[in-house]
């Protein structure tokens, strides 16, 4: 096996680029999921409307979020496959150093503006919620994360805890 330190510049670069490209590449296979994957993620206006007992006042006081929000989404879907694409490119054409740091730049930045939106979001939800229903919100928050590594925590037991509240 041959040391870090024997190996070429190309080639670590290289290896390098290839290792951001599985882990950057996994992770919009994550985000991405399949449609049973997604079922349950993150907020969905129809499950909120009955599990947290919307008025109609409010179901239209979150609608334009909700739309919102998919817009962006769309939109972050699209500027990160073109990063891919990009990472792809300098790789296969042996892209230096330099290229790599600006796209994991680029990436860091995509992230950061999700993670800002996100919280925008669910702080613009938590201000059209009454207490009780953000209190409930925020029990069913705690007991996703408590099942977050669970898959099966959304089949009949998950059910019976919902129903519970």
């Amino acid at each position: 096996m041959t040391s870090i330190k024997s190996m070429s510049k190309r080639m670590k670069s290289t290896i390098v680029a290839l290792t951001a490209l599985a882990v950057i590449g996994g992770s919009s296979m994550t985000m991405a999921g399949s449609k049973h994957e997604r079922f349950g993620q993150g907020m969905n206006l129809e499950k909120m409307k009955v599990v947290l007992d919307l008025t109609e006042e409010q179901v239209d006081q979150l609608q334009p979020m909700f739309d919102a929000r998919k817009e962006a989404r769309k939109t972050s879907r699209t500027e990160h496959k073109a990063l891919m694409k990009q990472l792809k490119t300098v790789v296969e054409k042996g892209g230096s150093q330099e290229d790599l740091e600006l796209l994991a730049e680029q990436v860091a930045v995509q992230s950061k503006a999700r993670f800002l939106q996100r919280a925008a979001m669910l702080m613009s939800v938590r201000d059209v919620l009454t207490e009780e229903q953000r209190i409930k919100a925020e029990k069913l928050r705690s007991m996703k994360m408590r099942n977050l590594g669970d898959r099966k925590g959304h089949g009949i037991e998950h059910d019976r805890q919902v129903s519970a509240l």
